[in-house]
């Protein structure tokens, strides 16, 4: 992709739980970086939480934003694909993984969890990487810092401010996602004007990790539909 563009990949701040933290507070943050950088207008990217993210900067820096990509996202604190399936246990089950039992337990349960589609896991090849990501990422990040971002999700809800939207929207989902479940994204494309909904076949939640290619694939085409980049 950045063959192409210009991109820039954003670090969300690790905040301190606070009661009254809010997707605006990480929002602001990428707003002011943009500026330090001099870059008047872009495409906005956002992948789960991070697609919040990217729709609060649609509504509060609208200036900022001439295109936006919503990854696997959600628009407020409802998970509406839990319930009584096998999906729902692993995603339970999961959380073991963060007790000490050793990295290699740590790792086969992981594996167990993504073949039953628990929390952001999916059966593809790319669960491995997706694996190996977390667990790097367990070790760098406070768990304070997650708690801050529960709670910004928990105080936001854009359910009624997604027909706002005023700029070209790409939907994608990965088509064996059960964290997010099928009718969040079509309840995104139903609202969002010029809004476009794109599926990645055999790919979960963090499809622009585990099925990168395709992911990329779709997301260029797009980029190049709406005029944001020549085509080669």
């Amino acid at each position: 992709m950045s063959g192409i563009l210009r991109v820039i990949a954003f670090d969300l701040p690790e905040r301190r739980p606070s009661l009254k933290s809010k997707i605006y507070d990480y929002a602001k943050p990428v707003a002011q970086t943009l500026e330090s950088l001099t870059i008047d207008k872009c495409v906005v990217l956002g992948e789960s939480m991070g697609g919040m993210v990217a729709i609060q900067m649609c509504l509060s820096f609208p200036e900022k934003v001439t295109g936006l990509i919503l990854s696997n996202s959600i628009y407020d604190r409802r998970m509406r694909s839990f319930g009584l399936n096998m999906s729902t246990f692993a995603t339970a089950v999961h959380f073991l993984a963060f007790l000490p039992i050793g990295d290699r337990r740590r790792r086969g349960l992981l594996e167990w969890v993504g073949k039953n589609r628990g929390f952001i896991f999916d059966p593809s090849e790319g669960n491995a990487e997706l694996i190996d990501y977390l667990l790097a990422k367990r070790k760098d990040m406070r768990a304070s810092a997650f708690a801050d971002r529960f709670i910004a999700v928990a105080n936001t809800d854009f359910s009624r401010s997604l027909d706002k939207i005023g700029v070209p929207t790409l939907i994608i989902r990965g088509e064996e996602d059960r964290f997010v479940g099928e009718n969040v994204a079509n309840y995104l494309s139903r609202k969002i004007k010029d809004s476009k909904l794109a599926l990645i076949k055999g790919a979960g939640h963090c499809s622009p990790l585990t099925a990168h290619a395709r992911t990329n694939e779709v997301i260029k085409e797009w980029l190049f539909e709406k005029g944001f980049c020549p085509k080669n």
